[in-house]
């Protein structure tokens, strides 16, 4: 058995020397995607070491419970043979029936960020901050990209580039630019700004941010009676924030979907049947997608008092926002277009609210992005009142408004730099971490975005 191990341990040490030599030696000749698979098969060896060392060696059984779920939770399908695999990993592992190179061999290909999340939990290695820089995309760049996309065999649509002057979308694959994903959770960030938008115009007012929300009494017949008593304690400000202790919709309604009868949505009023009826303690952080599906309708609300006729929601951020930007792409419910995992279910069903779930192609999103860094330039109070109330997607270390959003199957992210105009948009019909890894890499060699791991899609922000 240890001659065995020995001879193992003997031809994974030969292959990293292999991969690592060769690409010394051939630096010259390497593409810049195979710079970006070296850069990542580095970081997870650095940060699995860290692990290998201070938790698996030292057993911390927290944290290797913990990454163990992580790792199981973020495969899709749910694979049950996988879950074994990784418990036996790990037990194996702990009770030094394998070296930390079996180890890291096993777990090479996942996702970095994965490794990342891990780390930025447990703190074993310092976290990489990226440098603000003005984001400047050359020819090199867009093929790193393109040939990233096809080696690691993504299915994802980038834009990225400056708010100041151009947004470039790499045509790989082919022309997959012009089809729709599901942004899921960045949704939130239109709610957000179509808040701030109503309070410049009069509809709404700072002050109403701080007093109990405000709906339509036709709104209010439509949700459980506990949420109903919650609401009366709890401000627009802390249904924006997430600490109104309110649940979720998303459950429910996924488990209408799978009876096999997916429920008609036509507004946004078509997902109140499915809030939680449990509440938690107002003012403690709990994500909450009933919560900001509240702050769209309260919005409504206050418009229709204000102008005395009706609206749709949808509607009115159409009015106010997407078209007034020049979206095109922007749908509520999944275009025939659009991408999407096919192996989920559930994904095709996807619908846009306030909570998130539209369906955008990412050169739309970016014009987002876009337009947000020139209102904030050039709008004293729209950057006032997205810097003080805009914590649900505004990173103040940072500069950087951003947001990530997924359910098991899909994922995307979206950031503009208020520093230099670096704009990135990442859609991607894979599970949280395909795309994410991307991002990341982007991010690290082209526009300098600082990443917020907050923003990040997890399985615990859906939509």
């Amino acid at each position: 058995m240890k001659i065995r191990s020995l001879i193992t341990l003997a031809i994974f040490m030969l292959c990293i020397i292999i991969f690592l030599g060769s690409a010394t030696a051939t630096s010259q000749t390497l593409s810049p995607s195979d710079d970006w698979i070296q850069e990542e098969f580095l970081k997870k060896h650095q940060i699995l070491r860290a692990f290998w060392k201070n938790r698996i060696i030292k057993y911390n059984k927290q944290s290797i419970d913990h990454f163990t779920s992580m790792l199981i939770n973020n495969r899709f399908p749910k694979d049950s043979t996988w879950e074994l695999r990784m418990n036996q990993l790990f037990q194996n592992a702990v009770s030094q029936k394998i070296n930390f190179y079996l180890f890291f061999y096993a777990l090479k290909d996942e996702p970095l960020v994965l490794f990342n999340e891990m780390n930025h939990i447990e703190k074993l290695i310092p976290e990489e901050k990226y440098h603000d820089i003005e984001p400047h995309v050359t020819p090199a760049d867009l093929i790193a990209i393109q040939e990233y996309i096809k080696k690691k065999n993504l299915s994802v649509s980038v834009t990225l580039g400056s708010a100041k002057s151009e947004l470039i979308t790499p045509n790989y694959p082919e022309n997959q630019y012009q089809y729709p994903f599901a942004i899921h959770s960045i949704g939130k960030v239109f709610t957000g700004v179509l808040v701030f938008m109503m309070i410049e115009q009069g509809v709404l007012t700072e002050e109403d941010l701080q007093r109990p929300v405000q709906l339509d009494k036709t709104v209010l017949q439509k949700l459980p009676s506990s949420v109903k008593i919650q609401l009366k304690k709890v401000t627009l400000y802390q249904l924006m924030i997430h600490q109104s202790g309110l649940g979720d919709y998303l459950p429910r309604y996924f488990q209408a979907i799978q009876s096999g009868h997916p429920p008609v949505i036509r507004h946004a009023e078509d997902f109140l049947p499915f809030i939680e009826d449990e509440v938690y303690p107002v003012g403690v952080s709990r994500y909450s997608n009933a919560g900001l599906l509240l702050v769209g309708l309260a919005i409504k609300h206050a418009y229709e008092k204000k102008y005395k006729h009706p609206i749709n929601y949808d509607v009115l951020l159409n009015n106010m926002l997407i078209h007034f930007i020049g979206m095109t792409s922007f749908s509520i419910l999944k275009p025939e277009n659009a991408k999407y995992n096919l192996q989920d279910p559930i994904a095709p069903f996807i619908a846009g609210s306030p909570a998130g779930g539209y369906w955008v192609t990412s050169n739309d999103l970016a014009k987002f992005g876009q337009w947000l860094y020139q209102k904030m330039t050039n709008d004293p109070t729209f950057n006032y009142l997205i810097k003080k109330y805009g914590q649900e997607f505004y990173y103040a270390e940072e500069d950087t408004i951003a947001h990530g959003g997924g359910i098991p199957s899909s994922s995307a992210f979206f950031s503009v730099s208020l520093k230099t105009g670096a704009v990135l948009v990442v859609e991607s019909s894979q599970p949280p971490g395909f795309g994410d890894d991307l991002k990341t890499m982007i991010q690290h060699h082209i526009n300098g975005v600082i990443d917020t791991p907050d923003a990040r899609a997890t399985s615990s922000k859906l939509i």
